[in-house]
């Protein structure tokens, strides 16, 4: 799976190495924002790139394989009901997610974060008007301006 970004201003994602699902990381990109640029941009190139690369992409970042776990658990606690499912995050990344995050489950659990009943973790409403200090925590290469307490 992937999410292309297709036309000006658009985002994507691809995965690496051909892989058929996103255990293998991939690369987030960013078309240039307006559609003139975009197509003195477009009818530029001259030569292919790699792949999802083109002379429109104006950004483009690596996602290695534990960035992606980081993101997966963000991105799905904020969907309120669906939550992240453990069998789902062990399918895709072949390690149970109470391995990767034992550290921030157990002070999370802590201060009742977390819904961590069953198969799916989810934010408990208090969680919510704080769940950016919430998520924080699921960020494993922290520097230090992302220190955060709760």
């Amino acid at each position: 799976r992937g999410i292309p970004g297709v036309g000006a201003g658009a985002h994507g994602y691809a995965l690496n190495n051909g892989a058929l699902d996103n255990s293998a990381g991939g690369i987030r990109y960013q078309v240039v924002r307006g559609l003139q640029a975009y197509i003195t941009r477009a009818n530029a190139q001259d030569a292919p790139l790699p792949f999802p690369l083109t002379a429109a992409v104006e950004q483009h970042q690596t996602i290695e394989r534990d960035q992606q776990m980081d993101d997966t658990l963000m991105t799905g606690l904020r969907l309120l009901r669906e939550g992240v499912s453990r069998a789902e995050f062990l399918g895709r990344f072949g390690i149970a997610l109470d391995t990767v995050y034992a550290d921030a489950l157990a002070h999370l659990a802590a201060y009742d974060m977390l819904d961590t009943s069953g198969d799916r973790l989810t934010l408990r409403p208090r969680a919510r008007l704080i769940s950016n200090q919430v998520l924080l925590h699921f960020i494993r290469e922290k520097s230090d301006s992302l220190s955060v307490s709760l």
